[in-house]
């Protein structure tokens, strides 16, 4: 993922939010990592930006969403995902998928402060003038 080879990742935890709140939240700043493995030693991290997600089963996977997490064949997938996940590959288990990008300072700094204002600034205090 710090390297730009992924545009989607799959998520098996239900621990996420919602359709309606991820919709509501996207787009929005995250950060990527990798894990530390015998290939590649080091420990990587970056900042990214969710553009939105979905909730389907692992094994309805296209061509087009394997290649986006960076694999050619849905065999490489297969082979990484039960590395990954203790050996397990249900295609019926639903997971999450999200459309990630690599942050663009210049271009998502403005939308991003101007989400924060008013997430910190506007929305509390217009909730306060609607309680007077």
């Amino acid at each position: 993922m710090a390297a730009g080879t992924k545009t989607e990742i799959r998520w098996p935890h239900v621990a996420a939010p919602t359709l309606d709140a991820l919709k509501s939240l996207t787009p929005i700043p995250v950060v990527g990592y990798t894990r530390k493995t015998p290939s590649a030693p080091r420990s990587r991290c970056g900042l990214f930006v969710c553009d939105g997600g979905w909730w389907s089963p692992l094994g309805a996977i296209t061509q087009t969403s394997i290649e986006a997490e960076g694999f050619q064949t849905i065999r490489e997938f297969r082979a990484y995902w039960r590395a990954r996940y203790n050996g397990k590959f249900d295609p019926f288990k639903k997971v999450w998928a999200f459309k990630l990008r690599p942050y663009v300072a210049a271009a998502d700094e403005q939308r991003f402060m101007e989400d924060l204002y008013r997430f910190l600034i506007l929305d509390p205090f217009e909730d306060a003038r609607a309680r007077q």
